[in-house]
């Protein structure tokens, strides 16, 4: 390194005090240079295989280079001031930094570490991002472009730290922020640690282990989660943002009035997504600009679980939202709490879904006084015992409806479009309707898509508490049962094609 004054340690060297500028510090094999002093590196070099170890308080100013193998531990305190400090020069070089156990390491306002080769920064200690001596200030943005090994350490973001190298390693660590905070993550693996900033950005992350992000923004995508790790993000107030989720973990939604919006939400491989807070997806980044759309995508044998847990809320905005799965995987969608659609075309199922809780039907939306229809289309099976609501928004059970289902139709005010049940495989419906026309109007209806089954009558129950609409298709019957009070001839079917539509008169 030309322009420098070389000085050479060839043992165990001792300084309590340096204020040296443009040096070339030469650590030869098994010495050692000790700062124990207040001392200042101005754009200085290290090079050698032996060993710095600073005690004291140290100031990297303007810049510092370590080349070669050569360690550099600090178990004090240092001060990099709005400087680069830069590991390794060569794909050859193995040069490491060590903030170790109870020390401190403060990178000021913009400062910069970059490297080379299989050099590394190694942290167990404090490793602050911050504005200026003391923190409490804006810290700019600090970019971390080497390979970064963190062990326990702790690490306080007061602006923007972007790890951006090919090999990071966050194990137990604690990452703390501020209000306006950046912990940005490209290449790495997280595993144990507790992360609380404002801003999260993870791509190309691995998950091992139990993580917990606590962050108001949340963005991630090619986000790998390993066996048996649990992926916690809790607090979050304003956005959500997932893209490609893969592996065999699991994701947990625990902030409450936090809105999600993103382009396709892929999950592939076994990944289990469960909610348990209040969550909106409001699919306003979807590819198409339009809703929301997740998809599970993975190979053959391999289950894709979504659940919405009880007592949590899922709510679906905006244009539409779809659950759609591959050919050959298994998917299964499970509500235990409340489902809400809210979108203006609707929710639909291309999986299985296990209702055990409520899904709702939408409130009554228009949109430059033109009515907009939400509801529910179920393409595969629906069981459990839970309840779906049919008011504003239809509902379509395209495939099989459990025994344990019950189909709500629920008051509408008048002048607004009929409450509608469509069945594409009535002699695979077993569910319960009520409130069939039982709520003071008489526009509910039921609509029956085959070219085989016709309707017959209605047979009322013993009690008078409910009964069957009956249908045939010449050689058997199957029926779909009510619950209420009815007339058994104020049921009129009335045919179109190979389509039934069932009304009550009263």
């Amino acid at each position: 390194m030309t322009g420098r004054t070389s000085i050479n340690i060839t043992g165990n060297t001792v300084h309590h005090n340096v204020d040296d500028s443009d040096d070339q510090f030469n650590i030869l094999a098994d010495a050692s240079l000790l700062l124990r002093g207040v001392d200042v590196l101005t754009d200085d070099a290290i090079v050698g295989t032996g060993l710095v170890r600073v005690s004291g308080q140290t100031a990297i100013d303007d810049s510092l280079t370590l080349d070669d193998a050569v360690t550099f531990a600090n178990a004090g305190f240092v001060t990099q001031n709005d400087t680069n400090l830069t590991i390794g020069l060569t794909s050859s070089d193995a040069a490491t930094v060590r903030n170790e156990a109870g020390a401190t390491w403060q990178l000021v306002n913009n400062a910069q570490i970059t490297g080379a080769g299989a050099s590394e920064f190694v942290n167990r200690g404090l490793l602050e991002q911050t504005g200026g001596l003391g923190g409490g200030s804006t810290g700019g943005t600090s970019i971390i472009d080497t390979n970064f090994i963190d062990r326990g350490g702790e690490i306080l973001i007061y602006g923007t730290v972007e790890f951006q190298s090919a090999v990071n390693r966050f194990v137990n660590a604690e990452i703390v922020g501020t209000n306006g905070d950046t912990f940005y993550l490209s290449d790495g693996l997280l595993d144990g640690d507790t992360v609380s900033v404002s801003n999260v950005d993870l791509l190309n992350a691995r998950i091992a282990g139990d993580v917990f992000i606590g962050a108001e923004n949340f963005f991630s995508d090619h986000l790998n989660l390993g066996a048996g790790a649990v992926l916690t993000l809790d607090s979050l107030t304003d956005r959500l943002e997932l893209g490609e989720i893969i592996g065999s973990g699991e994701i947990d939604i625990k902030g409450d009035d936090s809105q999600v919006g993103a382009d396709d939400l892929v999950l592939a491989g076994a990944v289990t997504l469960d909610n348990y807070g209040n969550t909106t997806f409001d699919g306003s980044f979807n590819l198409s600009g339009l809703g929301t759309r997740i998809t599970a995508t993975a190979s053959e044998g391999d289950q894709i679980t979504i659940e919405n847990h009880a007592g949590a809320t899922w709510t679906d905005t905006n244009a539409f939202a779809t659950f759609t799965s591959d050919s050959g995987t298994s998917a299964t969608f499970y509500n235990n709490g409340e489902f809400r659609d809210f979108t203006i075309s609707g929710t639909s199922f291309d999986m299985d879904v296990v209702n055990n809780g409520v899904m709702e039907a939408g409130p009554w939306v228009t949109f430059e006084d033109v009515p907009l229809y939400g509801g529910y289309a179920f393409a595969d099976a629906v069981t459990g015992t839970g309840t779906i609501e049919i008011g504003f928004d239809p509902v379509a059970a395209l495939a099989l409806v459990g025994g344990g289902q019950t189909l709500e139709f629920t008051p509408v005010p008048s002048g607004v479009p009929n409450p509608t049940l469509t069945l594409n495989d009535v002699q695979e419906f077993s569910g319960l309707i009520t409130g069939f026309d039982q709520n003071g109007a008489t526009t509910d209806q039921l609509i029956v898509n085959s070219a085989t089954w016709h309707y017959q009558d209605f047979v009322a129950n013993g009690g008078g508490t409910g009964g069957s609409l009956m249908f045939t298709n010449g050689s058997a019957e199957t029926a779909v049962n009510l619950s209420g009070s009815y007339d058994p001839t104020g049921f009129v079917g009335v045919g179109s094609g190979s389509q039934t539509t069932i009304t009550y008169t009263g």
